[in-house]
């Protein structure tokens, strides 16, 4: 896991809320009811994180009409 921190193929609650352009308060809503996909593992036994290339799918799938795509 470090070595997909340190090489960018991993993100944390911050990362998604980047790459989805909402807020870390609803990353965590989201995680809470299951509505993102389940982390890709834990960080210190705490910290979710998920490869990026399963966010950057969930972000193409969340896609709603009328609204630009998440940069």
């Amino acid at each position: 896991m470090d070595d997909e921190l340190e090489s960018g193929l991993a993100v944390g609650i911050r990362g998604v809320a980047r790459m989805a352009g909402i807020t870390a308060v609803t990353v965590r809503q989201h995680l809470r009811n299951g509505t993102i996909p389940p982390p890709d593992g834990y960080l210190d036994g705490i910290s979710p994180y998920w490869r990026e290339d399963v966010i950057t799918e969930w972000v193409a799938s969340r896609a709603r009409p009328g609204r630009p795509p998440a940069a």
